[in-house]
């Protein structure tokens, strides 16, 4: 099964959200690890998140609904843990440390 029902559902529920996302006392959640995506949003919206911990090379989490922003950057370690190669955890790290400079020095 390839996922087109689930697919054409998700459509069919993102369209009765978007019609609602223009009216007021609607609730809107977004999922993101876009940290750039929260900075915009912290202005208007309520932001929660999830802690997590790392132990012997496994990632877990409280699922405790933590108030703010998220305060950690996993997807590296993620990566990492997953056994991505190298190179790939290589130039995610690059990647990030170019984007954050940027973002950090145009606040």
């Amino acid at each position: 099964m390839s996922g087109k029902a689930t697919f054409i559902r998700t459509i069919g529920i993102n369209l009765l959200v978007a019609q609602n996302l223009n009216k007021k006392n609607t609730i809107v959640l977004v999922s993101t690890h876009d940290m750039e995506l929260a900075d915009l949003l912290e202005k208007e919206y309520e932001l929660y998140h999830f802690n997590e911990t790392l132990a012997n090379g496994q990632l877990s989490f409280d699922y405790k609904l933590k108030e703010g922003k998220l305060k950690t950057r996993n997807a590296i370690r993620i990566l990492e843990i997953s056994g991505y190669p190298e190179e790939i955890i290589r130039e995610a790290g690059e990647t990030y440390d170019y984007l954050a400079g940027f973002h950090f020095n145009n606040k």
